[in-house]
Formats: C-alpha cells, sequence, structure tokens
C-alpha cells in the first residue's frame, strides 16, 4: 500500500468465514450447508487472518512431496505399476499416485461423480474409460496441470452462457449431450461486464480456474505457496482438488450438482460413493480401469483446530514498525 501511494488500508475479516457466499459462485453451492465445509472456491471464505480445519487432530494432508504419510494406507485403485491413494477433509479431495515419472510423464486421472452423464470416450486424447467420466485430472508438468470436465457437466456454460458466450445453452444447436467425449476447460467469471452502449454485449471475463497450481502447501516450509495445489514426489505426485472445482454443493452431505438439463439450472443430488482410475499417456491401451472410493460425509462437526496465517505475522511487523 505504501509503494502504491495509498493513504490507507484496513483488514475486512478476522478470521475465514465459512458461510460467506459471492456472487460468482453462489449458484454452485448449497446454502443451507456451507458452514460445515469450506468453499475455497469462494474467494471471500478465505480473507481471514486466521484459518481453520476440523477435527480433533492435525489436518488429513499436507501437499508437500513428502509421501510418508500415505505409508500404511490401502490404495484405492491400482495397476501393475501405478498405485492411487485418496482421502478428503471438509476443503479439498486429495490423490497421491505412485509408480510413474512425474517430471517426464503424463498423467491422466479420470472420475466419475454422477450416473446421470459423463463420457467413456476422450475424443481429443483418442482415451477410453471403463464408466463414463464427468472429469479429467491431468498432471503435464509443473506449468501445464488441470482439471477438465465433460461438457454436459460445466456448470459455468449452463449458468452464464449468454454472458460469456452469447449463447442459449438450451437451443437445439447448443445442447450438449450426456455421453460427449467432449471436456473442457473449467472457467469461473471475474467481474460482471456492463453492455457499453444499448443492444450492444460485452463478454464476461473469465478465468480458468480448474488449472493447478505448482507448489508446496506446508506453511512450515520455507517455500510453502497457500495456492499450491500439487507436488511432486520422488516417484509421483500428490496433490488436492477443491470439492466445488468437481461440482460438489456440500460434501458434507455428499451434494452434487445434479444433470442441469434435466432441471435447467443447478439442483442437487446425493452420491455414496465416486470412481477413479488412472494412466500415463501412451500406456492407455484399452479402457482405462476405475475403482469405487467411498464417501461417507461429516454432517455437522463441533471439533476443530485453526492457526494463524503468514499474514498475520506480516501485518503484525508493519504495524509495530510504525
Amino acid at each position: 500500500m505504501r509503494g502504491a501511494g495509498w493513504i490507507g488500508g484496513y483488514v475486512s475479516t478476522w478470521q475465514d468465514v465459512w458461510d460467506r457466499n459471492i456472487w460468482n459462485t453462489v449458484y454452485a453451492n448449497y446454502s443451507l450447508g456451507v458452514d460445515n465445509w469450506q468453499d475455497v472456491q469462494t474467494d471471500g471464505q478465505n480473507y481471514g487472518l486466521m484459518q481453520f480445519w476440523l477435527g480433533s487432530g492435525e489436518g488429513v494432508c499436507t501437499v508437500d512431496g513428502n509421501a510418508a504419510e500415505w505409508q500404511g494406507k490401502e490404495p484405492v485403485w491400482s495397476s501393475d505399476s501405478m498405485d492411487l491413494y485418496m482421502d478428503y477433509d471438509e476443503k479439498y479431495l486429495y490423490f497421491y499416485v505412485d509408480g510413474f515419472s512425474p517430471e517426464k510423464d503424463v498423467l491422466y486421472l479420470p472420475i466419475d461423480t454422477t450416473l446421470k452423464t459423463g463420457s467413456t470416450y476422450w475424443e481429443e486424447k483418442k482415451i477410453s474409460f471403463k464408466r463414463g467420466c464427468d472429469f479429467v485430472v491431468t498432471i503435464d508438468g509443473k506449468d501445464n496441470s488441470r482439471v477438465l470436465v465433460q461438457e454436459r457437466y460445466e456448470s459455468l456454460w449452463i449458468m452464464y452462457a449468454y454472458e460469456t458466450a452469447y449463447e442459449n445453452p438450451y437451443e437445439q444447436d447448443n445442447w450438449r449431450e450426456k455421453d460427449s467425449p467432449v471436456f473442457r476447460p473449467i472457467r469461473s467469471i471475474l467481474e460482471w461486464s456492463e453492455p457499453k452502449a444499448v443492444g450492444h454485449w460485452v463478454a464476461m471475463p473469465t478465468y480458468e480456474t480448474g488449472k493447478l497450481r505448482y507448489g508446496n502447501a506446508d506453511p512450515d516450509s520455507p517455500a510453502f505457496d497457500f495456492l499450491a495445489d500439487f507436488c511432486f514426489t520422488a516417484d509421483g505426485v500428490e496433490m488436492r482438488i477443491p470439492w466445488g472445482l468437481l461440482n460438489f454443493s456440500n460434501p458434507a452431505e455428499k451434494m452434487i450438482h445434479d444433470d442441469y438439463y434435466e432441471h435447467y439450472g443447478v439442483e442437487y443430488m446425493q452420491i455414496d460413493e465416486m470412481f477413479v482410475g488412472a494412466a500415463v499417456a501412451g500406456h492407455t491401451q484399452g479402457r482405462i480401469s476405475m475403482a469405487s472410493f467411498p464417501l461417507e460425509g461429516w454432517g455437522k462437526h463441533t471439533e476443530y483446530h485453526k492457526r494463524l496465517k503468514k499474514s498475520y505475522d506480516v501485518l503484525q511487523a508493519a504495524w509495530s514498525s510504525r
């Protein structure tokens, strides 16, 4: 603020606020359940100087490239060369895949959450799956990794097709089939664009929120990056995917988005499991197998832990020196 020549500023929030909704993501959440999980896709929930996590112990996983915390756990899915492990908490789904070269190989993780939609074929990559997939996580180096969504299940399109592409998603020419083999980048709108003149349409700017950021998410590391999504290990990758990125509306109650075309918008449905698999590019002969990952949810939770973020120390030091 000093460098920019501002007169001053203020801290708007002391602690993260889990029940705060923001206009560009409010349609995606089950509004009566946002206080028992944190949607990190909603930026307004993360302004605080203090962070919380549920439970009586330490966090479920720290995405830092150290696979020791996965030792002793059973893989959700396995092949001759790879193992896939999973876990979750109130913010993220965590994945650990070992048995490939993260610096050289391209990894694909198909995810199936709803039986109503999904494709068994990815047209662009010529890859087939044993189940109809709703998402594919692609780990392709530190700068080109992302989550893709099967186009029928793209929430931004169904809610903001007119504002972003001047299209009506329900017109026949724009209709997206349940088993469409097209997977698209996941985007979010950033600001509302008003017409410059009467009758002059202006596209809303969007951001690829499904692009994954490489880094170390351990708060005690000198290389700590609060926004890090994945980190390479010696023989694999560790990552965390926000619930909201996979169209969960309330993971505490196992609620996800229902079929948009069936309800003409976002409605919710409950699931008890999701299906996952893994494959390395160039080694995907036949259909990629997938295994069940049960979901238990957690409902209401009374125990929690808290920690002060690095920003607290930064502000303390700045104000102490004045």
